[in-house]
């Protein structure tokens, strides 16, 4: 995971160069990386691989109720998964800032880095990592396959990603439906976040999915006790 990261975050700066050495420009590189494919395809694609054997592999190894039946309640172990889940899926994003600076100075372009850019693209990623981590914890928690927790957990991130592209689809004549649009587009607050501008509707709104689907997860946890 980190390994395969790590290569797509390198690959594409290694893009960025080049390009920038016939289009030169003054965006920052928080702004050019955001709009390189290989940020949504590890945003996308890291949460559910993280997260996949999260409860699934518990279930299916036996040790679930040996881990259900210690002196903690299921709230205390949802959230102890989800926010190593979530650091570690804040790790990967670590080098990038990295890149943006050698990315500065290896093309001269020292306007090419910019620190509350750099910030504000990590902060952002990570409000959107901790949605996408909540609801892999989730799809975990639902079965005892692996495979199937981590394709249910990708068709969650990416119905929040593709609904970022429902306000150029349909048109949007009410007030309130517009301002429910503007607060699910994901990609256009992110692209805020990536100009060093804090928009506190990504807080509200990954803040709220993620305590939504932690929740959940809690409530599936929980359900053994019905039965």
């Amino acid at each position: 995971m980190l390994t395969g990261s790590a290569f797509l975050n390198g690959l594409s700066f290694v893009i960025l160069l080049l390009r920038l050495i016939d289009e030169p420009t003054v965006v920052p590189a928080s702004e050019l990386y955001f709009a390189t494919p290989f940020y949504w395809l590890v945003a996308l694609l890291a949460a559910p691989l993280i997260t996949m054997r999260m409860f699934a592999q518990e279930k299916f190894s036996g040790t679930f109720e040996t881990l259900m039946t210690a002196p903690v309640t299921d709230t205390s172990v949802v959230i102890g998964k989800f926010v190593a889940a979530w650091l570690f899926f804040m790790l990967i994003w670590v080098p990038v800032p990295v890149y943006m600076y050698a990315l500065a100075k290896v093309s001269g372009m020292p306007e090419l880095f910019k620190l509350p850019s750099a910030v504000g693209m990590f902060v952002g990623t990570g409000l959107l990592g901790a949605a996408f981590v909540s609801i892999g914890c989730w799809a975990s928690a639902l079965t005892r396959s692996q495979i199937l927790a981590a394709v249910i957990a990708l068709a969650g991130n990416m119905t929040l990603f593709l609904a970022s592209f429902i306000g150029g689809k349909f048109m949007v004549s009410s007030k309130l439906a517009t301002q429910i649009v503007d607060y699910i587009n994901i990609v256009s607050l992110l692209q805020d976040y990536a100009k060093g501008i804090v928009d506190t509707r990504l807080i509200v709104y990954c803040s709220t999915l993620t305590t939504l689907f932690l929740t959940l997860t809690v409530v599936v946890v929980g359900s053994r006790k019905w039965k």
